[in-house]
């Protein structure tokens, strides 16, 4: 069988740096033990990067500026030898063209929306009649796309749990990790947190006054702002620390890969309760939900765990054997293999 993945961006600083972006290549490189499995994504240049010893990403070189939209059909000659095409993103330009392609040549053909389909007007053509399924990554995505008829089913997200694993000794303080935008909240952590706490923000800046203001909130305060850290010293910050926090305040955050690497890693997690956050976080057991945009509840739970370190030692531990038993990408490709062959 072989499975071609078609994602509008991909996990690079050329491209983009987010769970969106590192999902169909992390999908993809699992999926290759189980199937032919090729990736295909759009940049400035044409070219081929080897993602694994059985998986290549071949980039399109786009046809417009639109990064998130590009615009390039000569990839449908890839399509030709697909058993299974599987889109990442919704209501784009590459979707639509290979929903279109499996249509004309009778391929079979699933998305997976990772959270930037676009809104659509009442009028607007249902172009799931001819997708055979969604496989969404969460409950709450599934409730996001009832408007579109075709059947839905959940997949989740998955983690490295080799590369994300605890360190035996933890450093007694706080990790958030994302891009520095409003929609993520960290102004709203960096209110929470008290000043005799360490936390460490780790993302690229994507708004350089939002990063201003970040930067006068936290000033007195023990904030480290990280930019820049490769793969390999991001996953030793999750290893090290005992506290994870995601404060987003989206309210159709579908999932958050990053919870599942903090999980693995063998942090207690705090998140807000907004979309699909509640299905990774066990409240009271691998960690604590809280309302999105409160420092005081954000503060409280904090400072409750910081000075209770066997209760976030246990919290931690919880969490590490969730994502073992739920969230791998091996049991991600599995259960879209599975998907594949209803």
């Amino acid at each position: 069988m072989k499975v071609i993945h078609i994602s509008p961006t991909y996990f690079s600083n050329e491209s983009l740096l987010g769970g969106g972006e590192r999902f169909p290549i992390e999908l993809a490189k699992a999926m290759s033990k189980y199937a032919d499995v090729e990736l295909i994504s759009f940049g400035k240049y044409n070219k081929i990067l080897p993602l694994s010893r059985n998986v290549n990403l071949y980039i399109f070189k786009r046809w417009n500026n639109n990064i998130l939209n590009p615009f390039n059909p000569l990839f449908l000659q890839k399509l030709k030898d697909a058993d299974i095409i599987h889109c990442h993103q919704y209501m784009n330009f590459p979707t639509k063209l290979a929903i279109i392609f499996d249509k004309l040549f009778k391929k079979r053909i699933f998305v997976t929306d990772l959270g930037m389909a676009q809104a659509v007007p009442p009028w607007y053509f249902d172009w799931s009649r001819w997708i055979d399924k969604f496989l969404v990554i969460s409950e709450f995505s599934r409730g996001h796309l009832k408007r579109h008829r075709a059947p839905k089913e959940v997949i989740y997200g998955g983690v490295d749990i080799d590369k994300f694993r605890p360190l035996p000794q933890k450093e007694n303080k706080v990790l958030s990790v994302g891009r520095l935008t409003p929609h993520k909240g960290i102004n709203y952590l960096i209110e929470a947190i008290p000043p005799d706490i360490e936390l460490d923000i780790v993302g690229p800046v994507f708004d350089q006054k939002y990063y201003e203001c970040l930067r006068k909130l936290a000033f007195g305060k023990k904030i480290n702002f990280l930019h820049g850290l490769t793969d390999e010293e991001m996953a030793h910050r999750f290893a090290t620390a005992s506290v994870f926090v995601f404060p987003g305040v989206f309210e159709n955050e579908l999932f958050a890969l990053v919870i599942l690497e903090a999980m693995a890693s063998g942090c207690a997690v705090i998140g807000t309760n907004v979309g699909g956050i509640p299905e990774i976080i066990i409240d009271g057991k691998t960690g604590f939900l809280v309302p999105p945009r409160d420092p005081i509840a954000l503060r409280e739970k904090i400072e409750y765990l910081i000075g209770n370190p066997e209760t976030t030692l246990q919290m931690g531990e919880a969490g590490r054997r969730r994502t073992e038993e739920m969230f791998t990408w091996d049991s991600v490709a599995k259960r879209c293999i599975e998907a594949y062959a209803k």
